[in-house]
């Protein structure tokens, strides 16, 4: 039994295109992850940022919010190996909500809650 040109062609088609879903996949950093906002307030603000740092990241919402029932992804794209991060969110009306050492290695989904 001989294989066809088109039947070839299809079959690295086929290979090639299983290679890019899964080149894609190895590129999610470990670390990324969902916030949830459970909670019945707007978040303002939310940083991310290594448990060693002495400060806070930029803010990772910029402009948006994130309404309650809502969430947003997050995205690493630096070389730092740190699983371990500290996550604080500011509500609209100024409280703020911190949570220490989260382990975002393990993790893909935080929420925050009343």
């Amino acid at each position: 039994m001989s294989l066809k040109p088109r039947h070839f062609l299809f079959g690295i088609v086929l290979v090639l295109s299983l290679l890019a879903v899964n080149a894609q996949k190895s590129l999610a950093d470990k670390r990324d992850f969902t916030v949830v906002n459970e909670t019945s307030f707007i978040i303002t603000h939310l940083y991310v940022s290594p448990h060693s740092a002495d400060n806070w990241e930029d803010d990772v919402l910029g402009s948006d919010v994130l309404k309650p029932g809502h969430h947003v992804k997050i995205t690493f794209s630096d070389s730092l190996d740190a699983c371990y991060y500290d996550i604080k969110a500011i509500y609209e009306d100024g409280d703020k909500s911190i949570k220490y050492n989260v382990d975002l290695c393990n993790i893909s989904t935080f929420r925050f809650h009343e």
